[in-house]
């Protein structure tokens, strides 16, 4: 398929809906098709691999066809400036949470600039770095356990001050971090304790903050940690 033919698959599968609630949750619309990311990964697994054509969807500047980008690039194929310019350019937490599961967490960098992006001022890029941990938390790796501590540490100093959206991508560093193993089940456990409940605004929506405490007191949780 090529861009022009792709981009007017993701018009036809548009849903104004969508774009209304995105609305009421005051993000900017303009550039919103309201393609739903599961339509999105169905269209990415038919089109396969190509990290040539997931830079021109990008560049198309169409969110609906970013999130299709990360779903075809090679995250092994990123060099960490091009990594850093893209995490400059996300405006919104659907674009930042695909960008690092996707992407991010997967490249040979998502540590590295994790540490880069824990400090940041910027909401977007900040939540980055959550939002890779989760992922780092949930893959495969040698990464030692004193790593996630001292994001479990910063997530106990800073959640109750942190922007909204960082406040979300805390919560959901948390519980990932939580079901990683039994050591950090229990301090994940604990800090998530701590800190107490945790109001995340959502706009004119109905979505409900996620109650990471709960979540790991759950028997799914603990399911995660044993299995």
């Amino acid at each position: 398929m090529t861009l022009d033919e792709i981009v007017e698959e993701l018009r036809e599968m548009g849903d104004p809906r969508a774009v209304k609630i995105w609305a009421r949750m005051d993000m900017d619309t303009t550039n919103y098709l309201g393609v739903g990311l599961t339509k999105i990964k169905k269209l990415g697994k038919k089109i396969k691999k190509n990290h040539k054509l997931s830079e021109e969807l990008w560049n198309t500047g169409i969110r609906d066809a970013r999130l299709l980008s990360f779903t075809v690039a090679d995250p092994k194929l990123f060099t960490k400036e091009e990594l850093v310019a893209k995490a400059s350019e996300l405006d919104f937490w659907d674009l930042t949470d695909n960008f690092c599961s996707f992407i991010v967490a997967k490249s040979p960098f998502g540590a590295e600039l994790a540490e880069e992006w824990r400090h940041r001022d910027s909401e977007m890029v900040k939540r980055c770095a959550f939002i890779s941990v989760s992922g780092l938390a949930k893959a495969k790796n040698k990464l030692d356990d004193s790593f996630f501590e001292s994001y479990l540490g910063q997530i106990a100093e800073e959640i109750k001050t942190a922007q909204n959206w960082v406040k979300e991508s805390m919560i959901i560093a948390a519980m990932s971090i939580g079901v990683r193993n039994e050591n950090l089940y229990e301090k994940a456990l604990k800090t998530t304790e701590a800190y107490g409940e945790i109001i995340v605004d959502y706009g004119e929506t109905s979505c409900a903050t996620p109650n990471a405490y709960n979540y790991l007191k759950s028997d799914r949780a603990k399911a995660k940690v044993s299995g």
